[in-house]
């Protein structure tokens, strides 16, 4: 194998789709840890036998299909080779060139890598076309399917058939439907017809509608005259005197509130002066009741002559 990383592979890859690892361009000379003995090739899958050789997991069952010991110290393979985990990582972190680099991809990405980048990112990775199944890069695709002469396009005259590139050319189309004319007239005088028929058709619903809305709404009684001078003059004075009118029932309801104020303390006042005046004649009717009751006591007293004669004093204590 030289550096580039060329060389015959006898594998044949087990599970890595179309992508083709023994033409991997390597980026540089790989570590010869790293190369499988009997291919010579980087590890691919890497497992290791009982007695800690390594190989690529294809090259490895091969031989041992043959011979059931180890290809490089033909010690006998008790068991299963294993996955060599460690191996299989720095093998695929091998830096390799995009298998589309002839087509003028210039990336380098790690080997790991290369399927994801192959299969959907690399610009330069064939395609089909959709139409005539050529295979050409991604970043053509687009415009070669755009212009491709397999592609079917609407008939230009518009009579619904899908035709190829080729075929829809006008005065092809023309040969190709002779009605095309006849068609293109009639769907003209169609248009024309439906077109008026619309314009109609708005017109009457524009004049139902404003049929509708003025059943809908009461008519607006007419606008006021336009009032004089002299009129919006007494109109102010109105306000002004409804103003003042305002204010004078103001003015009488405070004085109304005030005379009743005043006339409740003067009432208030006047009860009081009754009560004191009650009370004096109560005290005086007791007082002269008491004196009288003295003067009678007085009177008894006397003598038993003077009671044939009644003194002065004691008529008036009597009437009293």
């Amino acid at each position: 194998m030289d550096a580039a990383g060329h060389g015959a592979d006898p594998r044949q890859p087990l599970s890595h789709g179309e992508l083709d690892y023994a033409a991997l361009h390597y980026a540089g000379a790989p570590n010869a840890n790293l190369v499988c003995p009997i291919c010579t090739l980087p590890f691919l899958d890497a497992e290791s036998t009982p007695c800690g050789h390594t190989f690529c997991a294809a090259c490895l069952r091969r031989s041992l299909a043959s011979n059931a010991a180890c290809p490089a110290c033909r010690a006998e393979c008790t068991r299963d080779p294993t996955p060599a985990y460690v191996v299989r990582s720095l093998a695929d972190e091998l830096l390799v060139l995009c298998p589309n680099a002839d087509r003028g991809c210039p990336a380098t990405v790690a080997r790991a890598q290369l399927p994801d980048h192959a299969r959907s990112q690399c610009p330069f990775r064939l395609a089909a076309c959709a139409h005539c199944a050529a295979q050409v890069p991604a970043h053509d695709l687009d415009s070669h399917q755009a212009s491709c002469v397999a592609a079917r396009h609407a008939c230009p005259r518009g009579c619904g058939e899908l035709l190829a590139l080729a075929d829809a050319d006008p005065n092809i189309a023309d040969r190709m439907h002779p009605r095309a004319a006849a068609l293109e007239t009639e769907n003209a005088t169609l248009r024309f017809a439906q077109a008026n028929m619309a314009s109609t058709l708005d017109a009457v619903l524009e004049r139902v509608a404003a049929l509708e809305l003025a059943a809908r709404e009461p008519p607006l009684p007419p606008p006021p005259p336009p009032l004089s001078a002299q009129v919006l003059e007494h109109e102010a004075v109105l306000d002004r005197l409804v103003a003042e009118v305002d204010g004078l029932r103001a003015s009488l309801a405070r004085v109304e509130l005030r005379a009743n104020v005043e006339l409740q303390a003067e009432s208030l006042r006047l009860r009081e002066e009754m009560q004191g005046l009650r009370t004096f004649s109560l005290n005086l009717r007791s007082f002269l009741t008491q004196s009288s009751a003295a003067a009678a006591a007085a009177v008894a007293s006397s003598g038993s002559g003077s009671a044939a004669r009644p003194s002065k004093s004691t008529t008036s204590s009597q009437k009293l």
